[in-house]
Parts: structure tokens; sequence; C-alpha cells
């Protein structure tokens, strides 16, 4: 069924015609879903095992695993707009209240189990011998809202593939990673990516390099030209100050989508920056700030114009280490943090929006 998204101020229906309020809905949940995988993969989660389990090399096999646990606020769970009555540029529109900001809380749960193998025969680059070894994964993140359940992300994750460690030197990888994705109760997606990285070490620092390339598969007839081929490729300089207490990084990728629909596809690029202290005895505070820019291939369905969006991301947190004998939780992590995000689009009201989450959790590696 289609209907009406936005009429005119005047109460007269124009000709646009959407798909229905809770398609959009749905549609901005797919999106949401893209964009959290996509941070989750920028992250530079991917070297810790390899440099936490490079120091175990007298194992030829090592298995690690995580758990997760945590309770989310999030104040606009469907990425909408904040009042049901916008503009678009000198055009006046009204919303469904189906399609405003809805606020929720959830909980959420993550866990993963790693496997690293090391090969025992050194490998020769130069004058300089390295070690080969093998990662492989697979991980369940699981977002569950108290109220608007039809925005519950599950995501399903396997990786496997060759690292090269030249210690104290610089490491390459390749990984092959696969993601299902369901929303709500309803299978959303598949996608397998491709993901080569390279990181070259110095005094206090080091310098990387990765590129993944995505190809999105969908479930759902609604997001039918959703599906296509995700590229991106950037750097990311870490740097250690004041006796290693004191992290920061910065970087930048460059991003293009090849969508099926002209609608969905876009190109883009961002820049981000963090830091992170120990404030004190096992305890860690961090900032992070990315800064998101993607233009549209395609002009907006409703209104017929090119689309540009500017998104803003600021994040907050402190995490605390239970290191201490006489600890009840030793052990075990907890990280609590506040995250602001901005999207900012050329189109107005009906892509631009505010969201804040709070999350608190707990963690344990073992």
């Amino acid at each position: 069924m289609r209907r009406r998204l936005v009429d005119a101020g005047d109460g007269q229906a124009r000709d646009r015609t959407v798909p229905a309020v809770d398609l959009r809905i749905q549609l901005a949940g797919a999106h949401r879903a893209e964009s959290f995988l996509t941070h989750q993969r920028a992250l530079p989660r991917r070297i810790r095992p390899l440099r936490r389990d490079a120091e175990q090399f007298a194992r030829k096999h090592h298995v690690s695993g995580s758990l997760a646990a945590g309770f989310m606020h999030d104040s606009n769970v469907n990425a909408g707009p904040s009042q049901l009555n916008i503009r678009v540029g000198d055009t006046p529109a009204s919303l469904t209240p189906a399609s405003v900001s809805k606020s929720d809380n959830a909980y959420v749960l993550n866990g993963g189990i790693d496997h690293l193998y090391k090969s025992g025969k050194p490998v020769e680059v130069g004058e300089r011998s390295g070690m080969l070894l093998w990662q492989s994964g697979a991980s369940l993140y699981s977002r569950q809202y108290h109220t608007y359940d039809d925005f519950d992300l599950v995501i399903a994750s396997l990786n496997t593939g060759p690292a090269l460690l030249m210690l104290r030197n610089w490491r390459a990888a390749l990984q092959l990673k696969s993601d299902y994705l369901t929303l709500g109760d309803r299978a959303l997606g598949w996608f397998n990516s491709v993901n080569p990285s390279f990181t070259w070490q110095f005094r206090d620092g080091e310098l990387s390099w990765d590129a993944i390339y995505t190809r999105r598969f969908y479930h759902r007839d609604i997001d039918k030209g959703r599906k296509g081929d995700y590229v991106a490729t950037g750097v990311t300089l870490g740097r250690h100050f004041d006796q290693r207490r004191i992290a920061a990084t910065a970087g930048g990728r460059a991003i293009k989508f090849f969508a099926d629909d002209d609608e969905f596809g876009y190109n883009g690029f961002e820049l981000n920056g963090g830091i992170s202290s120990d404030t004190y005895r096992n305890g860690t505070a961090y900032a992070r700030y990315r800064f998101s820019y993607f233009s549209y291939d395609g002009n907006d369905p409703v209104f017929g114009k090119d689309r540009e969006d500017l998104e803003y991301r600021a994040t907050i947190g402190l995490t605390h280490t239970f290191n201490e004998p006489e600890d009840l939780l030793k052990d075990w992590v907890v990280n609590g943090f506040w995250e602001r995000t901005h999207n900012n689009s050329n189109i107005g009201q009906l892509y631009s929006y505010n969201r804040t989450q709070l999350m608190l959790m707990l963690s344990r590696g073992f």
C-alpha cells in the first residue's frame, strides 16, 4: 500500500507520493543499522587482539572471548524529526505522529569468541623476521528496546583471515567478514566484506591504513533499492604522550556506496579524532568526535532535490577496570558514555534530527 507522507500546509494533497509512513520508519531503521555496523567496523578494535595475543607466542593456538551487557537510553530510536509540522525550503509539510522522534530504553548484549593460530614458522621480509598468524572469530550483538521493538537490532558476525606480524615494526592483515542483521522480528540483510589493513609502528605511535569492500544484500522488499556495494578507505594516526598515559588519534576516510537505486547511493568522507587519558588508578576517560559528509546520487523522491547530509557525532565516556585483589568484580570493566548525534540535511527538517544515547556497560574478557 502507498499513501502520502507529507501534505501541503494548506491541507491540499500534493501529487508526490512515497511509501507509507511505516515504510519510512523501517527504512530509517535500516539506515541506522547500516550506520551502526559501519561505525563499529571503523573502530580500531581489530588490531587489539592481534597486539595482545602476539605476546603469547608460546601457544600455537590461543582462544579468547568477551562478554558484555548493559543498559541504554536512546532519545531518538527512529532517527526522526522532532516536530509534526516542518518546512522543506519554502514548502510546509505535516508528518504523521509515527514519523516523529521516539525515545526509549533498551538493554544491550554483546558476546564474542576469537581464535588465533600461530604457524610457528618465521617469515622473512627483507632483513626482518616475522610471524604468520590466522585470526578467526564469531560475535553476536543484540539491542532490545522496551517499547519500540520494531527497531530491535541483532547482528551475528563471522570473520577469518591471515595476518603477518613484524614485532615492533609493522603488521598487516586481511579479514573476510560476514554479518547477518535482523531489525525488529524480521531479517534485514546480509553483508559480506573484504577488509585489508596495514599498520606501521614507530616510537610512541602508529600509522594505520585500511580499506573495506562490502556487498550488501537485503531480505525485505522495501529495501530492494538499497542492495549494492559499499567501499571505504582511510588512514588513522595514533600517538602516545606522557609516558603512555595519554593517547590521541586522528584520521579520515573516503566513502562510496553504489546502490541499485540512486536514492540510496552516496559518496562522502569522514574526519575523526579522539583522546583518552588515565585519569585515576584503573580509570580512563575518553572523548571522540566525528564529522561525516554524504552526497546522495539521486534526487530526494519527495521534493525532487539533490540531497546532502552533514553528520556531527560527539562521544564522552569513562571506563573503570576492577583490578584490585579485593574487588568483587575483579577483571570486569564498567564503561559509561554519552553520545550526541546531529544530522543536518539540505532537504531540511525531513531528514535532519538530533539523537542522544546514554550507555552503561559491564564487560569481561576471558
